[in-house]
């Protein structure tokens, strides 16, 4: 499954796994072609799961 992203990214779900009440969920990232990137900890703050259920978000777990 794929989703366009920002600045013409292409964000290609690989892998979810459930781990007690951790959910992970693994992504390949793709630049726009012809163009380089880098992803830092400061727009992963732009990425969350929302759950249909109960309308809930949950935002990116962070490890100090």
């Amino acid at each position: 499954m794929s989703q366009p992203g920002a600045d013409g990214t292409t964000w290609d779900l690989v892998r979810v796994a459930v781990t007690g009440q951790l959910l992970t969920v693994q992504f390949q990232v793709k630049p726009t072609p012809g163009k380089s990137m880098t992803l830092t900890s400061q727009r992963m703050t732009d990425v969350s799961l929302v759950d249909d259920a109960t309308s809930q978000r949950y935002s990116v777990l962070k490890d100090e």
